[in-house]
């Protein structure tokens, strides 16, 4: 083996899955989708909610204007 390759694992089983998800979500009737991603919505909020307070606590940043 050359000193310049690398070595890899092999993510074809990885691969193979997504593919076989992306069958099963085309597979979905347009409902179905929407029920998804409201469900994803749903799991979610608590860190959507966190962040939101988090970042509503910190002050305005500050503006430099050059004159």
């Amino acid at each position: 083996m050359k000193q310049n390759q690398s070595i890899y694992p092999d993510i074809s089983d990885i691969l193979q899955r997504k593919a076989e998800g992306r069958r099963n979500i085309i597979a979905l009737s347009f409902a179905e989708k929407i029920e998804m991603l409201e469900i994803m919505r749903d799991r979610i909020s608590p860190l959507r909610d966190a962040r939101n307070n988090r970042t509503a606590n910190l002050p305005d940043p500050v503006v430099w204007v050059e004159q």
